[in-house]
C-alpha cells in the first residue's frame, strides 16, 4: 500500500490507481470481489493475513485507498490491535466513511494515511499515532503520494517529478498509457515497481475507475502475472453529478 495516485479524468470519472508494495513472504491478496455487508456491500480485494483491504469501493461511490504512515517514518511497533486494512472495509460497509472517521477510535493502531472520495469530494485522512488530520483536496488536480515508511524525502521528490513528467505528456496525449509511467525508471529500489534485495516488492497494481452507473475495478496481479476485472453497480449517482 505504498503507492497511490489519484487522476481527475475527463467527464468527471475519476480514476485512483494503488500500487502494492509488500515483503515476497506476505501470503498474496486474493483477487477483487464483492463482499455483502450487513447493510452496505463492497468491492475490495482482500487481504489474508489482516483480513481486511487496502483500496475499496461501495455502491455509493465511495472509494477508500490506504496508504501506510502518516507525514514521517514512524517506528514500527510490535503489538497493534488492528489491521489498518480493516478500517477501509469498515468505512466503505458504513456508506458514511467521512462521519464514521470523525468518531472512529484509533489509539492502538499503526499510523496510515487513507485517499477518501465520498459525496464527490477528495480527502486524505491521516492517522499519525495520536491524533487524526482532515484534508479536502482539489479533485480536479492529480494527486500522487508515495508512502513514508518506505520512501524518504529524496526518493519521493523524485518519484514525484517523474510523475508529473508523465502526467505533463497524459495532457498532451491523452492515449499515454499508464504503463509508460510504471517503466519510466528502472530503479528497482525506489522506482515505482520495485523489487528491493530485502524481500520487499510490488505485489500488485489497482485500478478503480468511476463509468456511468457502475464503479470497475481492474487487478494487476504481479506475483503470478495474473489480470483481474471486476464491477459494482452504484445505487445511485446522484452525489457524483
Amino acid at each position: 500500500m505504498c503507492t497511490v495516485i489519484y487522476l481527475p479524468g475527463k467527464d468527471d470519472q475519476p480514476k485512483f490507481i494503488s500500487i502494492r508494495d509488500e515483503h515476497a513472504a506476505r501470503p498474496i491478496a486474493q483477487m477483487p470481489v464483492i463482499i455483502h455487508g450487513s447493510d452496505i456491500d463492497i468491492l475490495a480485494p482482500i487481504d489474508p493475513l489482516g483480513g481486511g483491504s487496502w483500496i475499496g469501493a461501495n455502491r455509493f461511490l465511495d472509494i477508500v485507498v490506504l496508504f501506510n504512515g502518516a507525514f514521517q517514518k514512524h517506528p514500527p511497533g510490535s503489538n497493534y490491535r488492528m489491521s489498518r486494512g480493516l478500517i477501509v472495509n469498515h468505512l466503505l460497509e458504513t456508506g458514511i466513511p467521512l462521519v464514521e472517521w470523525t468518531y472512529l477510535p484509533l489509539e492502538g493502531i499503526e499510523p496510515f494515511s487513507l485517499l477518501v472520495f465520498t459525496d464527490a469530494q477528495l480527502y486524505r485522512l491521516t492517522w499519525d499515532g495520536t491524533q487524526k488530520h482532515h484534508e479536502l483536496l482539489n479533485k480536479q488536480l492529480p494527486h500522487f503520494f508515495s508512502s513514508v515508511t518506505l520512501y524518504d524525502a529524496s526518493a519521493t521528490a523524485q518519484r514525484t517529478i517523474l510523475f508529473q513528467q508523465w502526467y505533463d505528456q497524459l495532457i498532451k496525449d491523452p492515449n499515454t498509457p499508464i504503463e509508460a509511467l510504471y517503466t519510466s525508471t528502472q530503479d528497482t529500489h525506489n522506482g515505482f515497481l520495485i523489487k528491493r534485495e530485502n524481500g520487499m516488492q510490488s505485489q500488485s497494481i489497482s485500478v478503480i475507475q468511476y463509468q456511468d452507473q457502475s464503479v470497475s475495478f481492474k487487478y494487476h496481479d504481479l506475483v503470478n502475472q495474473q489480470m483481474h476485472t471486476a464491477q459494482i453497480d452504484l445505487i445511485s449517482c446522484l452525489s457524483c453529478m
